[in-house]
């Protein structure tokens, strides 16, 4: 015969504490995301906002300097004007150009140095110059906003970062609190360990428990009362059956220690078997009453069969 296969272990439960505290922890970098994104929203809003008012208060001033009367050919006293305008706003551009595109000013050219790939915030507009005899000129003024970008990049990682240290933070103090809120459960759970068969009348406490706790312990305490009652109702009717197994079993014995004293004759050996048969009868009974009381409720609803006498 083969050896059975052993039983495949079940898995190890999942911690309750564990997944409470992974719960949130989560829960808390979803919080934080979400105010690290309101941070950066508003970050980018307001440095949007600033760029848009400066190039707005720049851009009037350059309409001032080419509403001013000049003579035709003046446009290196507009270079001058415009250059000083430029000076120590190293992160602006400007570039004016005829409708025929004659360049008549830019920054970077005037400045010496090339243009670069770092990003621009541009406003344009078509304004009208005298020194030009009067024509269309187009203005574009641009604003650097690498240094902007830059900053709300910082920000960016660095509340992101604060996000993940604070859900970390948060997960480990959840675990120690869910940790200090089971207490009571292994309590519970220590108390039951504790609690034997021969302890009657033995019951959790009910008193200082949570109140989530509480119905179960109530319940709990009230199927150990139900159990007790059957099982002092199972003790009874072993009782019970004892006392009347006992009683046709000692007059069997007794009966045939009798018949076999001595040498009997046939009559008396049936008197001895009718009376034995009378006894077994009786044990018949009680075996079937038992049958009987093991298929009903704990005997609840059991009814008794009487027996002869």
């Amino acid at each position: 015969m083969s050896a059975a296969a052993p039983r495949p272990r079940a898995p190890p439960s999942p911690s309750l504490g564990g997944t409470l505290s992974l719960w949130l922890g989560l829960q808390g970098l979803v919080g934080a995301l979400a105010v690290a994104a309101a941070v950066v929203a508003v970050n980018a809003w307001t440095l949007e906002a600033r760029q848009a008012d400066l190039l707005q208060v720049k851009s009037a001033i350059v309409r001032q300097e080419l509403a001013r009367p000049a003579p035709a050919g003046a446009a290196h006293d507009l270079q001058q004007h415009l250059a000083a305008f430029l000076a120590g706003h190293e992160a602006m551009s400007l570039s004016v150009r005829t409708v025929a595109g004659d360049l008549l000013f830019d920054s970077i050219t005037a400045a010496g140095t090339s243009s670069n790939a770092r990003p621009v915030r541009t406003i344009a507009w078509r304004d009208r110059w005298p020194g030009a005899g009067g024509q269309p000129v187009d203005v574009v003024l641009g604003l650097d906003i690498g240094t902007d970008i830059a900053l709300l990049q910082r920000v960016a990682w660095i509340v992101i970062a604060a996000s993940v240290a604070a859900a970390m933070l948060s997960s480990l103090t959840g675990y120690a609190l869910v940790r200090r809120g089971l207490r009571p459960i292994r309590a519970l759970a220590v108390a039951l360990d504790r609690m034997t068969p021969s302890q009657a009348g033995a019951r959790l406490p009910e008193r200082g428990q949570p109140a989530e706790l509480a119905p179960l312990i109530q319940h709990f305490n009230a199927l150990l009362a139900r159990t007790e009652e059957a099982y002092r109702q199972l003790e009874s009717f072993n009782a019970d059956v004892a006392h009347e197994l006992r009683t046709p079993l000692t007059t069997l014995i007794g009966s045939s220690e009798v018949a076999l004293r001595r040498s009997r004759d046939l009559d008396e050996l049936r008197d001895v078997i009718a009376g034995n048969l009378e006894d077994l009868r009786r044990l018949a009974f009680i075996v079937n009453d038992m049958l009987f009381l093991s298929r009903a409720d704990r005997g609840a609803r059991a009814r008794r069969t009487p027996v002869p006498s």
